[in-house]
């Protein structure tokens, strides 16, 4: 029974083969029909195929039905060059060139882990709606092949179905829209999305960890700020005013000595005595009051440094100390009272450019230098003091340097004497490095060295 029918070539059915002829005789013979041939056998590698030299017209049929392949098992020797019918997946249309240079397309299929091709006929294309990926019927004649490694056995390594026309490719349904590209892109911007939203995560969280930290120094500041007001009350009324009041008790005994000496000159005119005797008592009235009003002043100049540091403190404490002026105005005005110090020279010079820094820092630094030479005068009865603030690109240096008698800077301080040791601890908080070097007899040197002032400089 002829299967497929074309020029020089007819698929025959028979009833344990299918069978090739080539015919080259004009032949009304059709599909469908019964026909008997002879000829000469053309042996091929799986089944022979026939040089038919005559065909003879037995009966008309219908149309024969295509032999269903739908597992690999159903693929035999007996279907080649059969007519046959197979569900496939579409990879691709190829496209070449055939005999005469005419355009041909070759579908691409895959099957049950075959890779199969389905050649059109020549000068006609495959259907313009398919698609990678789409499952297609196709019908046609199978062509078998053989695994020509392995030449003493007939192994089938894969197979072929050409086509008999375009109504041959039937479209059973288009591919999915999750094809592995698509996936592979929704892979993609999922993972991009989830990158996106860990980074987005993470600048949050160091947003709030920024506002947190912001939020409770604020709250510490504004605690800290509450608490200095409340010290700074405190000592303007109890130690300023007590240091006030003891102040105007001073200046009462400096009246009081003048009355004194009035007083006794006067009764000393009253007695009548001699010159003789009146000089020598006179003078050593005087000498006593003279001794006397001498150790009041000096209570007084120490009255007027304590009452100055207790200033400077409670304006420190209400953050007032540099409000008027910077750093190095505000340091000459709280040195200017030791130049009046009788045999002592002080001497106040800067180098580099003078920057803004932070309250804090300045407090701490003024409060510093000023106990430096305080300790200077009052602790090393120094008569020579040279005090150098120096700027320079990125820091500051304080140094305090003086004749006095010195000390041996290994041995622990004596009791009761902790500047240096709160010098230290103040500086120590802003990164500051505090080195002394003294020997007795021969003076003291302290240097106070910031290595950094980028994080405490001030915007003002």
């Amino acid at each position: 029974m002829v299967t497929h029918s074309s020029d020089h070539e007819l698929y025959l059915r028979g009833k344990k083969a299918s069978l090739m002829v080539s015919v080259f005789f004009d032949s009304e013979i059709e599909i469908g029909d019964e026909v008997r041939i002879s000829g000469v056998v053309a042996p091929r590698s799986i089944s022979p195929s026939f040089l038919a030299r005559s065909a003879e017209l037995i009966s008309k049929q219908e149309s024969p039905h295509p032999l269903k392949i739908e597992e690999p098992h159903d693929i035999n020797l007996h279907l080649n060059y059969d007519l046959v019918e197979v569900n496939v997946e579409l990879l691709e249309i190829a496209r070449s060139v055939g005999e005469g240079g005419v355009p041909q397309q070759t579908l691409v299929c895959s099957f049950a882990g075959y890779l199969l091709e389905a050649p059109m006929p020549p000068g006609l294309r495959a259907p313009e709606d398919l698609q990678t990926g789409a499952t297609l019927r196709l019908t046609g004649i199978c062509h078998l092949r053989k695994n020509e490694n392995v030449s003493w056995d007939l192994q089938i390594e894969g197979f072929s179905i050409k086509p008999r026309g375009v109504h041959d490719i039937l479209l059973l349904s288009n591919p999915p829209w999750w094809t592995t590209t698509r996936l592979l892109w929704l892979l993609g911007v999922i993972l991009l999305a989830f990158v996106l939203f860990l980074v987005w995560t993470g600048l949050l969280q160091r947003t709030v960890r920024r506002q947190t930290k912001l939020i409770r120094e604020n709250v510490e500041r504004e605690a800290v700020h509450e608490e200095r007001q409340r010290i700074a009350r405190e000592l303007h009324d109890s130690l300023l005013q007590g240091l006030v009041g003891m102040a105007m008790q001073l200046r009462s005994c400096f009246r009081g000595l003048q009355r004194s000496k009035a007083n006794f000159i006067d009764r000393l005119d009253e007695l009548e005595l001699s010159r003789e005797k009146t000089i020598p008592l006179q003078s050593e009235i005087e000498q006593s009051l003279e001794s006397n009003r001498q150790a009041l002043v000096g209570v007084q100049n120490m009255l007027d440094q304590c009452s100055e540091q207790s200033r400077i403190s409670v304006l420190a404490l209400r953050g007032k100390m540099t409000e008027r002026t910077e750093l190095i105005e505000t340091l000459q005005e709280a040195l200017e009272p030791f130049h009046n110090e009788p045999g002592v020279e002080l001497n106040f010079q800067i180098e580099g450019d003078p920057r803004s820094l932070q309250d804090e820092v300045e407090r701490n630094i003024l409060l510093a230098t000023k106990e430096l030479v305080t300790n200077a005068i009052q602790h090393a009865s120094a008569t020579q003091i040279e005090v150098y603030l120096t700027y320079s690109r990125d820091g500051l240096v304080v140094d305090v340097t003086d004749d006095g008698v010195g000390f041996p800077v290994e041995h622990p301080p004596k009791k009761g004497h902790y500047g240096l040791q709160g010098i230290r601890e103040r500086m120590e908080q802003f990164g500051a490095i505090v080195e002394i070097d003294s020997i007795p007899g021969r003076g003291t040197e302290v240097i106070i060295k910031i290595d950094s002032l980028e994080q405490w400089e001030s915007a003002r």
